[in-house]
């Protein structure tokens, strides 16, 4: 590959196999995971900075928050750059749900203010044209104010996610929106002509905000995400911060291991974590250059085979 920085990796996910994209220093490859052919598809993007990803429908999206999104097709079962119409603004994180594209705008649009305390919704995707969800021509917006702008002053958007498991025709449930100063979720699932009458955006708690993007990652129906005191879940926060609790605090999951995060206050933008065999294991010990020196790993499954009554257990 092009010497450079490694900006990120997402998963694209086809019927003909699975691929990973991802960018080194501005270049976008696409790699067929079952015989690792590889495709650069050109000096893209930014050569440094990290990069976002994100599936839709048939199509992966990289971002940089500068230049035009990256958009890949599959043609002939060959990845390429996607040669049709379509109007996704530059940005930063993004997620897929309800058959549309949310994501956070560099700029809101028509605008030229800072895009990043709002969300923006593509069009609806028509089964018949699975492109379509590439377009941002709707424009009946929240407050018909072009963008999603977050219930409170929650400052920047640090992160995206999507509740699982929910009783909807998609299967998804609210969009969630993590911000710096507090996390709050959007119901996307009603009729866009319903947004602007309806209570569509709810806070969820304030205070344990997320740091990381690359830190969001569902785990069963819940979501977990990087705190700045710590690993935190949606729900197990949320219910700690609710007056039904009786709590006066809301303690993160890993309280217990808090002395292996020492060395992470300054690197916390760049936490990530993934879930792999019933375990999900968590970048610590950060160092210099935006890198960590450990994995902690937690047993979410623990609670099956030993009876203890736990979130999970931490195996160190």
């Amino acid at each position: 590959f092009t010497q450079g920085v490694f900006q990120g990796v997402g998963l694209w996910s086809l019927n003909s196999g699975d691929r990973f994209v991802f960018v080194v220093a501005g270049h976008v490859y696409s790699m067929k995971v079952d015989t690792y052919d590889v495709i650069d598809h050109g000096l893209l993007l930014n050569t440094t900075g990290q990069c976002f990803f994100c599936q839709a429908d048939k199509y992966m999206l990289v971002q940089d928050g500068t230049n035009n999104a990256v958009i890949l097709d599959e043609v002939a079962g060959v990845a390429s750059i996607y040669s049709g119409t379509e109007s996704v603004p530059a940005g930063y994180m993004m997620v897929f749900a309800h058959g549309r594209l949310h994501m956070v705008p560099s700029v809101i649009p028509s605008t030229t203010t800072d895009g990043r305390t709002s969300l923006v919704s593509g069009d609806i995707t028509d089964p018949s044209d699975p492109s379509t969800c590439l377009q941002f021509t709707e424009t009946e917006y929240l407050a018909e104010g072009g963008a999603h702008g977050l219930p409170a002053e929650l400052g920047f958007i640090r992160g995206l996610g999507v509740f699982r498991n929910a009783a909807t025709g998609t299967g998804l449930g609210q969009v969630v929106v993590l911000a710096r100063n507090g996390v709050c979720a959007f119901d996307f699932s009603m009729y866009r002509d319903n947004w602007t009458s309806v209570a569509l955006s709810q806070i969820l708690f304030f205070n344990a905000g997320c740091t990381s993007p690359w830190s969001v990652l569902n785990v069963n129906d819940d979501l977990l995400y990087r705190g700045y005191d710590g690993w935190r879940t949606i729900r197990y926060t949320a219910s700690q911060s609710s007056i039904a609790s009786g709590s006066l605090s809301t303690l993160p999951l890993t309280t217990s291991v808090q002395s292996y995060m020492t060395d992470d206050a300054p690197y916390l933008d760049w936490a990530s974590a993934t879930l792999c065999d019933n375990r999900v294991f968590f970048t610590v010990g950060g160092k210099t250059g935006n890198q960590f020196q450990g994995l902690l790993s937690w047993d979410v499954a623990a609670a099956e085979y030993n009876g203890i009554q736990a979130t999970g257990v931490f195996e160190g």
